[in-house]
């Protein structure tokens, strides 16, 4: 009797480790930051230090197999106001600057012509 009893502690307790290892695992995978530096085009430098880059992207469709081009605008930080208008840039995530500004410029590509 004293046995089954053991057993079956042991047997729950190595499940409740697999299920914190799992929920552990889960917790590092969402944690959000250093994520990949993203590379796109100046569209606008209206604004006092803040340039808005857009970042084309292409992923082929699940079903159909085609390609399609998504695009999506970043306001980005730059502090030397270096960039103009049709520059190609990598921008690095930080932390956020303002409302909507997560970006910081890291390198100037390509100058526009």
């Amino acid at each position: 009797m004293v046995r089954r009893y053991v057993r079956a502690l042991t047997k729950t307790y190595y499940e409740q480790l697999a299920v914190l290892r799992y929920r552990l695992s889960k917790c590092l995978v969402k944690q959000k930051g250093n994520m990949a530096p993203l590379i796109g085009r100046v569209v606008s430098t209206a604004m006092q230090k803040t340039v808005v880059v857009r970042v084309d992207r292409i992923f082929k469709h699940k079903r159909l197999g085609t390609f399609l081009k998504r695009r999506k605008k970043y306001m980005a930080h730059d502090e030397v106001e270096a960039c103009n208008f049709g520059d190609t840039v990598k921008l690095k995530e930080c932390r956020p600057l303002s409302k909507r500004k997560r970006w910081v410029v890291e390198e100037i590509l390509r100058k526009a012509e």
